[in-house]
């Protein structure tokens, strides 16, 4: 769908003589990234009002993307994918953040734990977003940077008894470790498959020049 709009918005614009036929496809993928955010941002602010939490829902996505961005992790297929797996995520926060009582010490421990497996995790690349070796050294100094500020204000939210920032904070970096952990997962279990599948190409070919041969 955004897709098409983005593609008719950029048509138009073309059409019209506002951008110029080289930046089109520029254009297109920035318009349809744009309409991608908005309806992520709209969602968030839906499930955050429904919950009761829209201030929580809008701090929690606020400190995690510019984290996901460099840290890198678990991505679904498809963009329709990776919106529903998004409602679940924002839905499951803020279902603990309402629900679950966590106290200071148990939040210090999950932000010590959790950081430090961001820390030494990123950047996790997935197989539709591969990194080049540059890009692994700048991604995984930013990621430590972010992870590292964030840490140290959940620490600091704790000290000042600032509850509500200090579980936000908190759950940011736990949700960030488990995408990592699944990121990690699945490129393990894809490098499996595709030597599966190697293996068994190899095999064929052996048994078929055997037969050649016989």
């Amino acid at each position: 769908m955004f897709e098409v709009l983005s593609e008719r918005i950029t048509g138009w614009l073309l059409t019209n003589e506002a951008i110029s036929r080289e930046d089109k496809e520029i254009y297109r993928y920035g318009i349809q990234q744009g309409m991608i955010a908005l309806l992520n941002l709209g969602t968030t602010m839906v499930i955050g009002m429904v919950f009761g939490k829209l201030l929580e829902s809008l701090l929690f996505m606020a400190a995690y993307i510019p984290l996901r961005s460099f840290a890198g992790g678990y991505h679904a297929k498809t963009a329709v994918r990776c919106y529903f797996f998004s409602i679940v995520m924002i839905s499951a926060v803020l279902w603990v953040m309402r629900y679950v009582m966590c106290s200071s010490l148990v939040c210090v421990c999950l932000t010590a734990v959790s950081g430090s497996m961001i820390w030494f995790l990123v950047p996790v690349e997935d197989r539709n977003k591969p990194l080049d070796d540059v890009e692994k050294v700048v991604y995984r100094k930013r990621a430590r940077g972010i992870v590292l500020t964030e840490s140290i204000i959940s620490l600091l939210t704790m000290f000042f008894s600032w509850e509500r920032l200090g579980m936000c904070m908190t759950l940011v970096l736990c949700v960030l470790a488990l995408m990592l952990l699944l990121g990690k997962w699945k490129n393990v279990y894809l490098r499996k498959r595709m030597c599966k599948k190697v293996e068994e190409t190899v095999d064929k070919k052996v048994l078929f020049d055997r037969r050649k041969m016989i």
